[in-house]
């Protein structure tokens, strides 16, 4: 059993140097920010490919869709199934849902593809839009071309979602606990299985601190094959709400075989 704290792609997160300039180009305030691994700026009429803008995707990967033909369609979303061709399976981001409503000015940041790495996208709404009901567009505008440097190991930055993750190996029942860096809420919880095995009566849950207060259900493994995701139904507000220092626990119980499974708590700063 592990636990361990990281910032996904950490090297390339916004740095005080990009919040100057967005401030310079969108206000003294500044608006939601959502990272995202990659961007696809034409249309996906096909379905959701395994390639976007040169690389493959992997699961669980989020990804900026900017370019459809129904605009409402545009938004981030989080890989389900990695398919073959265009035959993957991708839905909404959590913090860009259907029903969600996007402020104007939304800012996303892409960190990887041949063309678009270290793009930053703002949508161009000039009033609030409604995710998957209105039109969504994006304009792409690239402080890369200012010759703003990045700046490698910044963590904790308070613009950004951050992930937590807490992982077994399969040693059975167990709790595995990783400390809260920052104030934060969770946002969404995402479960892979890593394994064929697994009983039944496998469990994970995701508690805040060491008593029972449950940010989720029990969410059972054995409704997925391997590498198969499994979500809670809901997630607890009285309970999502951390402050730093704060145990976060994954509750590992085994059935009939070992437990393996990778928790992905996704965290919004406060």
């Amino acid at each position: 059993m592990s636990g361990s704290l990281f910032l996904t792609e950490a090297e390339k997160v916004l740095n005080p140097n990009y919040m100057a300039y967005l401030s310079s180009k969108l206000g003294s305030h500044i608006l939601p920010v959502h990272r995202v691994h990659s961007a696809n700026v034409s249309d996906l009429a096909a379905g959701a490919p395994q390639t976007v803008d040169g690389g493959s995707v992997s699961l669980e990967e989020r990804i900026l869709v900017a370019g459809q033909t129904d605009k409402s369609e545009n938004g981030v979303y989080v890989v389900d199934v990695v398919g073959t061709g265009s035959n993957g399976s991708w839905t909404r981001a959590k913090d860009m849902e259907v029903g969600d409503i996007l402020s104007p000015a939304s800012i996303i940041v892409v960190h990887e593809g041949s063309t678009m790495a270290d793009a930053v996208f703002k949508s161009t709404n000039l009033v609030n839009k409604t995710v998957g009901t209105d039109d969504i567009e994006f304009e792409n505008i690239e402080p890369r071309q200012l010759g703003v440097p990045n700046i490698a190991g910044i963590e904790n930055n308070a613009y950004l979602p951050f992930e937590i993750e807490i992982a077994t190996s399969g040693a059975g029942s167990a709790n595995v606990d990783v400390s809260v860096p920052v104030d934060c809420e969770v946002t969404d919880v995402r479960v892979v299985k890593l394994a064929l095995t697994g009983g039944a009566s496998d469990t994970v849950r995701i508690i805040n601190g060491t008593g029972s207060d449950y940010i989720t259900d029990a969410m059972s493994l054995n409704t997925v094959t391997a590498g198969g995701i499994v979500r809670p139904s809901s997630l607890d507000q009285s309970h999502v709400a951390l402050s730093a220092g704060d145990t976060l626990r994954g509750t590992f119980t085994e059935g009939t075989d070992d437990c393996q499974a990778k928790v992905t708590v996704v965290c919004k700063p406060l």
